[in-house]
C-alpha cells in the first residue's frame, strides 16, 4: 500500500477509495471499470487502499433474486481480476448472500485485505452469522489477511470479531440529527466499549434529550464535554461541533477496540468535515470515486486534501446532471440505509 510520495512527503490523511457502486446504483447508473481503474492509477500515490468495483444485484425497489446474486458476485470477480491484471491489488469484498465459495476464492487469491460487506440493514443475527461464519472460514483457511468491515460500527460487532478495519457514518448521521455520541462512565474515567446516543438539539424525538437527565448523568456528560472541550450549549447549536464530539467518541471505541477506523466522508461536504476530522485527528477517511468523479475532481484537488486534511475545490462548475442538493439527500439516505444507523441507539 502507498504510504507516501515525493509529491506529497507529509500527509493529514490516509485515504481510502470505495467505488460508490452503490450510490450510482440507486440512480439507475453503472461506473466504468477502465475509468475507475485510470483514476486510481493517476492518483495511486495518494491512496492509501481503494476497494473493487462492486456490481450490485438487481435493481433499487425489491430484492434480488439468488440468480441475480450469483451473478453480480460473478462479475465483482471479473472486475476484481481486471484490475489486479492491471498491476493494482484491489481490496475485494465478499457479500452477505453470496455463496461461501466466493469467499474462499477471495482467499485463495493471496488478498493482503478484504472485505465483508452487504449486511447494513439486515437484522442484527443474521449479521452475526454472517461475520462469525466468513471470519470461520478465513481462519480455517490459515491465509493471514486483514479484514475491513463496510458498516460494521456497532460497537458490539467491533469488539466481538477480529477485525483490522471498519468504516462509519455514525460520527456525521448522529450530528445531523441533533445527537452526540456519549461513552459511558467507566471505573476511573469513560467507558468507550458503550456509546449513547444522546439528543442535544430539539431536532427529533424527545427520547433521550439531554435537558432531562438527572444530575449524575449531567455530570458526567459535562464532564466528557469540557474533556473534549467543548459544553452542552455549543453542541446543541453547532452541529460541527456534535461531528467533532462524536469524531472523538468514535476514535475512542476503535482504539478501545483496536481496530482501524475509516470515517466516510465526501469531499464537497465543505471544509467543516474536513477541519473537524483533521483537528480531531482522524487521518482514516473514506471517500467515494462516484462523488469524486462526477464533481471532476482532479490530482491537485484530492493532493490538497490527503497533505492538508481539506478539499481544494475543482474551479470546473459542476455537471448539471449532479445537482448537489439532490446527491447529498441520496448519499445520506444511502449512508443511512448502509450503516443502519440509529440515533437512539448508535452503531
Amino acid at each position: 500500500m502507498p504510504k507516501s510520495t515525493s509529491e506529497c512527503p507529509t500527509r493529514a490523511v490516509d485515504l481510502m477509495l470505495d467505488s460508490g457502486a452503490f450510490s450510482a446504483w440507486k440512480r439507475g447508473e453503472r461506473i466504468n471499470l477502465h475509468e475507475y481503474i485510470k483514476f486510481i492509477k493517476r492518483n495511486y500515490s495518494l491512496l492509501h487502499t481503494y476497494v473493487n468495483l462492486d456490481v450490485i444485484p438487481g435493481r433499487p425497489g425489491r430484492q434480488a433474486s439468488s440468480t441475480e446474486v450469483e451473478e453480480a458476485a460473478s462479475e465483482s470477480w471479473r472486475n476484481y481480476q481486471a484490475i489486479r491484471a492491471a498491476g493494482l491489488q484491489p481490496i475485494p469484498v465478499f457479500h452477505l448472500g453470496e455463496k461461501e465459495d466466493w469467499l474462499r476464492r477471495i482467499l485463495d487469491s493471496g488478498a493482503e485485505w478484504i472485505g465483508l460487506g452487504g449486511s447494513v440493514g439486515k437484522p442484527d443475527e443474521a449479521r452475526y452469522q454472517f461475520f462469525a461464519r466468513s471470519f470461520r472460514i478465513i481462519a480455517d483457511s490459515k491465509v493471514k489477511t486483514r479484514v475491513h468491515g463496510f458498516g460494521a460500527t456497532a460497537v458490539q460487532t467491533m469488539f466481538k470479531f477480529p477485525w483490522y478495519s471498519v468504516d462509519s457514518t455514525s460520527w456525521v448521521m448522529a450530528g445531523a440529527t441533533g445527537a452526540i455520541l456519549v461513552p459511558a462512565a467507566g471505573p476511573a474515567s469513560f467507558d468507550f466499549s458503550r456509546l449513547t446516543a444522546v439528543r442535544v438539539s430539539g431536532k427529533g424525538s424527545h427520547a433521550r434529550q439531554a435537558v432531562g437527565f438527572g444530575a449524575i448523568y449531567r455530570a458526567h456528560l459535562d464532564a466528557f464535554l469540557v474533556g473534549e472541550g467543548s459544553g452542552l450549549a455549543q453542541v446543541r447549536n453547532d452541529q460541527g461541533a456534535r461531528n467533532y464530539i462524536n469524531i472523538r467518541s468514535m476514535m475512542g471505541t476503535a482504539t478501545a477496540a483496536e481496530v482501524r477506523l475509516f470515517f466516510s466522508t465526501w469531499l464537497h461536504a465543505g471544509d467543516d468535515q474536513a477541519s473537524k476530522l483533521t483537528a480531531a485527528g482522524a487521518r482514516n477517511r473514506l471517500v467515494s470515486y462516484y462523488e469524486v468523479q462526477a464533481r471532476d475532481y482532479q490530482t491537485e484537488h484530492l493532493k490538497e486534501y490527503v497533505c492538508c486534511g481539506k478539499p481544494l475545490r475543482p474551479e470546473r462548475k459542476f455537471s448539471m446532471q449532479f445537482n448537489l442538493v439532490g446527491y447529498r439527500g441520496r448519499r445520506i439516505a444511502a449512508l443511512v440505509a448502509r450503516e443502519g444507523m440509529d440515533a437512539e441507539n448508535p452503531e
